[in-house]
């Protein structure tokens, strides 16, 4: 029988442990969307594909392939990064970066290097886009141009958007 603790109060979410290290608190990917939602705040929103909402951050589930099989968490993501902060059930503390909002692509990659955090870079043309990945937690920022003219200055763009998903999915 699975133990059901909710919570009277927000929960700490270590930005740094999630950035560095992909710890989400008591969430883990591959956990089933039933035990999220028995050991965590009610989510501000479900929608039709069952996708959990926390404010801007969204938990992504697997579709189960049959009745005894269970949905189970693949992704965490984010995309609206001036709403992150907005959803009273969280609370967001230790985060590396001064600002997500404002995080560009050159200040992530000089306060990585100076923490000496290992990363890869993989820039999108076409999507118009530069995705970091911080290898030991997989963990992936995106960044975007934010006008027509910083599409050749990588180094402007700002962080969109965040993601932690399995390999498998």
């Amino acid at each position: 029988m699975e133990v059901i603790v909710k919570f009277n109060k927000p929960i700490e979410i270590d930005l740094e442990a999630f950035l560095l290290e992909g710890k989400f608190n008591c969430i883990k990917l591959g956990q089933t969307k039933e035990s999220i939602l028995n050991n965590f705040p009610d989510p501000s929103n479900i929608s039709k594909y069952g996708i959990l909402a926390y404010g801007s951050l969204e938990l992504y589930f697997t579709r189960p392939k049959s009745k005894s099989e269970k949905s189970k968490l693949y992704m965490i993501f984010s995309d609206d990064l001036e709403r992150l902060k907005t959803f009273k059930g969280l609370n967001y503390t230790n985060c590396i970066f001064d600002s997500f909002s404002q995080l560009t692509l050159l200040t992530a990659l000089q306060k990585l290097n100076s923490m000496s955090i290992d990363y890869s870079i993989h820039h999108n043309k076409n999507l118009e886009h530069v995705q970091l990945t911080i290898k030991e937690s997989k963990v992936m920022l995106y960044f975007s141009p934010l006008t027509d003219e910083d599409l050749n200055y990588p180094n402007r763009y700002q962080m969109k958007s965040f993601c932690l998903t399995q390999d498998e999915y």
